[in-house]
């Protein structure tokens, strides 16, 4: 399945589209902030970029400017009325930049994106049935982006797949979209594990999300201390597939 990175900020309209695009593609969302979308864009090298304009200012310019000078091969849609993409029409003259006008809601937009791309055939005729099955959603959360990218390539095939390269973004996922299950990296700089599943579990929407701890530690001393956080279960890495598997099917019940 084609992959879409999806830029904006996080409001009812961004989530709206989300779910009308992810009937066709494999959807990342990403919030307006230049560098985590360098991130995502090297995490998941996405086919097409769909960029929702709502809310983006002049203080966004660095995004435009990071996928022309830095990511020109992948195509991007604007999506936004002629006020809002006027803010960057210095950008819409290349190429690179499709306009798409925003309605009031997001019937077609898929077929749209698809049209302005020049992407046929999105979901093969087995996949089409498979997507009518919701899979389980997993919120990876690491500093280490091999590390990401590795669990993401293991679970991506059974699982829907969210990534997040610290704490902070990890919240903003969550915020977006409750995940089923999270596996949290307990060693990242800044805040780390301890204090990210705290954050977790004062979220009222949050607090009964299952979280995972991945920990390199293996002293039984300070495996002790991280048990005593108490997640729901911890895994020593780097993890094999039948373990994560054994997990999850133990925690959801599946």
């Amino acid at each position: 399945m084609k992959e879409i990175l999806l830029v904006g900020k996080f409001n009812s309209y961004f989530h709206d589209l989300s779910r009308e695009l992810e009937r066709k593609f494999q959807v990342q969302a990403c919030i307006d902030n230049a560098d985590m979308m360098r991130d995502m864009i090297k995490l998941r090298s996405p086919d097409v970029i769909v960029l929702c304009m709502i809310g983006l200012g002049k203080e966004n310019n660095r995004i435009f400017a990071e996928l022309q000078y830095n990511y020109r091969h992948i195509p991007a849609v604007c999506i936004g009325t002629d006020a809002e993409r006027a803010r960057f029409q210095e950008y819409m003259l290349g190429k690179q930049f499709k306009e798409l006008e925003r309605t009031s809601g997001c019937d077609g937009v898929a077929e749209e994106v698809m049209r302005l791309t020049g992407i046929r055939d999105v979901i093969p005729k087995d996949q089409a049935v498979k997507n009518k099955i919701r899979k389980k959603s997993i919120l990876l959360v690491d500093d280490n982006a091999i590390q990401l990218r590795t669990l993401s390539n293991l679970l991506s095939d059974k699982y829907d797949v969210r990534l997040a390269t610290s704490g902070m973004k990890a919240m903003m996922q969550i915020g977006k979209e409750l995940p089923d299950i999270i596996f949290l990296d307990y060693d990242m700089p800044v805040c780390d594990g301890k204090m990210t599943l705290q954050m977790i579990r004062e979220s009222e929407e949050s607090k009964d999300v299952p979280v995972v701890f991945l920990t390199g530690i293996k002293d039984a001393a300070q495996i002790k201390a991280v048990m005593a956080l108490k997640p729901d279960g911890y895994i020593l890495k780097p993890p094999k597939i039948e373990k994560l598997e054994e997990v999850i099917k133990e925690i959801l019940g599946e």
